[in-house]
């Protein structure tokens, strides 16, 4: 798969394959057909850490067997070895403590951005795998258990997609694990939609706006040229 293959997310030489998702969110007797698609160094090896990070946030918002039996012995096993004090700690320091009666509560965090770069990679993987085209463009996600506002944002966004599951323009995704990752995609018009799934009750609510190259530059260049412009005081 990687001889002449492009990077599916920057379109760069493919040196390897990157699994979507990351197959660190399965059990070791459940990575047999993993969906995987060419990728360069930076896009595969260079993310591992966030993916680390993100599948924690994901076990701990999943009411899930699997997921809780997969944080204990894996995730927890992990966490506890010294290699792993500086990644430990730095989960801490992200971590959000608060007072629920006299006892302290602490909910895990992941800075936006990470989260951001987490789920562009699928969607771009997954635009990847079924079209085998590189998906160039912006994208928007819902993530219901990332804030309250989110959360609103999110049952919004899913009475659309529900809408858009039963005019029969999304469809099933390629999952061989569903109790794991499990999938809706589709594009119309010129969007790319994902509903996802991570251990039964997890979601993901993902718009992709498809772009020319010549679109997306142009869009990046006028986004700067305005930031430049509130800066200054304008």
């Amino acid at each position: 798969m990687v001889n002449n293959s492009l990077c599916y997310f920057c379109g760069r030489k493919a040196t390897s394959v990157d699994h979507v998702p990351p197959q660190n969110l399965f059990p070791s007797n459940m990575r047999n057909q993993l969906i995987t698609v060419p990728s360069c160094k930076k896009h595969n090896e260079d993310y591992h850490l966030i993916d680390d990070r993100v599948k924690i946030y994901i076990q701990g918002n999943s009411s899930s067997k699997i997921a809780y039996d997969l944080f204990i012995a894996k995730t927890q096993k992990g966490l506890n070895r010294p290699q792993s004090k500086h990644f430990a700690n730095s989960l801490i320091e992200e971590a959000i403590f608060y007072k629920l009666g006299s006892s302290q509560i602490i909910d895990m965090n992941v800075e936006k951005k990470k989260l951001d770069l987490y789920f562009e990679k699928i969607s771009k993987g997954l635009y990847y795998f079924h079209y085998e085209k590189i998906a160039i463009g912006r994208m928007y996600y819902f993530f219901a258990p990332y804030t309250p506002k989110e959360h609103y944002k999110y049952q919004v966004a899913l009475y659309h997609f529900k809408r858009l599951i039963n005019s029969n323009l999304i469809f099933e995704g390629n999952c061989h694990n569903p109790d794991i990752f499990f999938y809706h995609y589709g594009i119309i018009k010129d969007h790319f939609y994902l509903k996802i799934r991570f251990y039964k009750d997890v979601e993901v609510l993902i718009i992709f706006k498809l772009e020319t190259r010549i679109q997306y530059y142009k869009n990046n260049l006028l986004q700067t040229l305005t930031k430049i412009w509130k800066k200054a005081g304008h």
